[in-house]
């Protein structure tokens, strides 16, 4: 026996209805034996079960055959989900493989898609240089724990950064003869759009400006132009935009006292913040997203991240409306020897995804950049009608919205666009 789970880590790992973070490693055919060698020893839940409500150690499974027709990376994700994506009480992690894609299927507990992102990079490297303690089997203290003192502290401070339930917000779909009776497994909609599309693509530098602020930007606009179409809200009256952001611990800059006190061997250390700017009749959509990076800035340098680190996820009081959502991976930048890669998350856990949820991260090879993005929704409170509207709305701002233009006006654009889509559809 290991050490106990905390609360958070159990919404993960009940087998009634896990979390999984799933992600395939398209690779050169003289690589696979390295990878394979690295990843069993970053993926530390292919030792870890859960029972009891603790941690215990369990050898690891065998590698299942990938059929080999599958040479696509979201194929290979799809396949190893429905047919060997284990129950935590076996085993936390499997892995699938053929000539070419690996695929692994990791409990949320034991992987975040920024340590998705950190197996790939680091799949191809010298294995020796990986775990220099030689303790890849460790069970990191939890984060609660970690940061105890430092949690209180961050409650002390303004208690609108933490527990506000005021996030931009959109009406589920109700009553219509296209939403399913009961609650089912979330469903994902997908869009992949080439990096050099979009409005943030610096084509000097061959890459994406500032696009986290975009996305934090562009989100809560499409979600606040739906919201007043369904609510009949006049625009105007719209003075501030807001986004429920995961953040992963691992990647912050922190201060030295929290840099002092983080265990990096912790692989799924994950908070959840709101970030919101207040707006006006002049306000940019560049304000606005310099205003969305000066708060996460803010929260971060102030440690008010850690406030929600039990777990406590804020959302609106209202159970027909739903809260703008998004979860940034980042650029997942395949090393020599990769092809491609792809990261997803799953969860048969209906009630965590009453509404909609923006996740999104870029590929980047040596021939291609691509921004992908996806949207998770229940399908008994939204129609893959609103879903489809809502992620083609937010692409179109991505690719059209320059940051000169006054955020009034991207709000007046963006209705008008979803009321076009809603008469086309």
């Amino acid at each position: 026996m290991l050490r106990e789970i905390t609360e958070m880590e159990s919404t993960w790992v009940s087998d009634s209805s896990p979390e999984y973070l799933q992600f395939s490693i398209k690779v050169k055919p003289n690589q696979m034996d390295k990878v394979i060698e690295n990843l069993i020893q970053l993926l530390f839940g292919l030792r870890l079960k859960f029972k009891d409500n603790h941690y215990y150690s369990t050898p690891p499974l065998a590698i299942a055959q990938l059929p080999n027709y599958i040479i696509d990376c979201h194929e290979a994700v799809l396949w190893i989900n429905d047919n060997y994506t284990k129950k935590p009480s076996e085993i936390l992690t499997s892995m699938a493989k053929n000539d070419c894609v690996v695929a692994i299927s990791a409990n949320h507990a034991c992987c975040s898609g920024g340590y998705a992102a950190k197996c790939i990079k680091l799949c191809t490297s010298e294995p020796k240089i990986l775990f220099p303690d030689g303790n890849p089997t460790k069970v990191a203290t939890p984060l609660i724990d970690t940061y105890k003192d430092l949690i209180i502290e961050a409650k002390k401070l303004n208690p609108f950064f933490f527990f506000s339930k005021d996030v931009t917000n959109m009406k589920i779909d109700v009553d219509s003869p296209y939403l399913t009776k009961e609650t089912h497994t979330p469903i994902t909609h997908w869009i992949k759009t080439p990096v050099d599309e979009l409005i943030c693509y610096n084509k000097e530098k061959k890459r994406p400006s500032k696009l986290s602020e975009n996305i934090w930007s562009c989100w809560p606009l499409v979600v606040a132009a739906y919201g007043s179409i369904q609510k009949n809200q006049d625009i105007n009256t719209i003075n501030q935009l807001s986004v429920s952001s995961i953040v992963d611990l691992n990647r912050m800059r922190f201060t030295e006292k929290i840099k002092d006190k983080i265990d990096w061997s912790c692989i799924n250390q994950v908070t959840n913040v709101n970030i919101f700017c207040d707006i006006n009749d002049s306000t940019t959509l560049k304000e606005l997203g310099d205003g969305m990076r000066a708060c996460h800035e803010k929260l971060e340098t102030e440690g008010g991240m850690l406030a929600y680190a039990e777990g406590e996820f804020s959302m609106p009081d209202d159970p027909n409306l739903i809260g703008a959502s998004v979860s940034n991976m980042g650029a997942v930048v395949v090393p020599e020897g990769v092809v491609d890669c792809f990261i997803q998350s799953y969860t048969s856990k209906p009630e965590l995804f009453g509404g909609i949820s923006l996740v999104d991260f870029s590929v980047v090879t040596k021939y291609r950049n691509d921004f992908i993005s996806a949207i998770r929704y229940q399908p008994s409170k939204y129609t893959s009608k609103t879903v489809r509207i809502a992620h083609e709305a937010f692409i179109y701002a991505m690719k059209k919205f320059e940051l000169n233009l006054k955020v009034k006006e991207a709000l007046l654009k963006m209705v008008d666009f979803i009321k076009m889509k809603i008469e086309d559809y």
